[in-house]
């Protein structure tokens, strides 16, 4: 599959993290009541609660935009069809690698169109290999449902970001209440445009939304009838508010160098349990942050 895919690389700008911290801390501090930053060791991902495939995010790093929405709207194109063992070939880093972040499940194996949480570290040795991803789709009557996936595929477009997975140094965010307009992630990400317009840089990570509620949607099975406007997207779409903990894998850009760029992507769910099932069925896309009103408390590490 790999061999068959069309790929265009860029060399994203590389800026220490003391330097990303530094501007992430004045953009928070104007858009929530308490917030710190720090350069820190990163904590053991495969510990509660994240419950994750490799211990951190160091190593190789690379952000990877996979398909894209003009593959689901107006009308879907169901024979774009991906896997995370590709997308860690096709960055360099195929053996052990860490891939996560958010895209559109394998509807070919769920059964339908749906929200994929990824969350794997792909080894050319099968034994090696570990995927605790979630997907996240709608019943019948409209309810979210959210079960583990165990295998690497995806479909129609996907944002991720990939490592060795190893352990290292990470930016650690603590952010209570916010009182600005922008949601956590797109207050952090119109930080980086401004301190480094022209020069895209990207961020991924993982965040835990401890307290308070967040908006999520789900995406429902495949629209019968063409979604050519964004009013019809979201009117298509299927909305939530799901109650903290949360856990959620992100990537974001600065700004799009021309290769029509999604600029940021989140999707998350409830914790996990020692099986790896997701404690509640709460999951999908994370729709403009938290939710007004409920004091929301969130730890990122990027």
């Amino acid at each position: 599959m790999a061999e068959t895919l069309s790929v265009e690389k860029l060399e994203l700008r590389t800026v220490g993290l003391d330097d990303i911290a530094t501007v992430f801390q004045a953009a928070l501090e104007a858009n929530f009541t308490e917030v710190s930053v720090a350069v820190v060791d990163c904590p053991d991902l495969t510990l509660p609660p994240y419950r994750m495939a490799a211990r951190g995010l160091s190593g190789s790093t690379k952000i990877a935009d996979v398909g894209g929405v003009r593959y689901l709207t107006p009308t879907p194109q169901l024979d774009h069809i991906y896997s995370l063992r590709d997308v860690g070939k096709l960055t360099g880093s195929n053996d052990g690698c860490f891939v996560i972040g958010a895209g559109a499940g394998p509807f070919q194996e769920t059964g339908c169109n749906c929200e994929l949480m990824a969350d794997a570290f792909i080894s050319t040795e099968a034994d090696h290999s570990k995927i605790v991803s979630q997907t996240a789709k709608l019943n019948k009557d409209g309810k979210c449902v959210v079960t583990s996936l165990t295998t690497p595929s995806l479909a129609i477009l996907g944002n991720f970001f990939v490592s060795k997975g190893e352990p290292g140094k990470v930016i650690e965010i603590r952010a209570k209440r916010r009182t600005g307009a922008d949601d956590l992630i797109a207050c952090l990400r119109k930080s980086l445009a401004r301190q480094f317009g022209g020069t895209p840089v990207g961020v991924g990570g993982v965040f835990l939304v401890q307290k308070g509620r967040v908006n999520i949607h789900v995406m429902p099975d495949f629209s019968k009838t063409p979604l050519a406007t964004q009013d019809e997207v979201d009117k298509w779409l299927q909305y939530f508010e799901f109650p903290a903990p949360m856990i959620f894998q992100s990537v974001f850009v600065s700004e799009d160098p021309g290769l029509d760029l999604r600029l940021e992507h989140s999707h998350g769910h409830s914790l996990l349990d020692e099986k790896g099932e997701c404690e509640h069925s709460h999951g999908g896309h994370y729709h403009y942050g938290d939710v007004e009103n409920t004091a929301p408390e969130t730890e990122l590490y990027f």
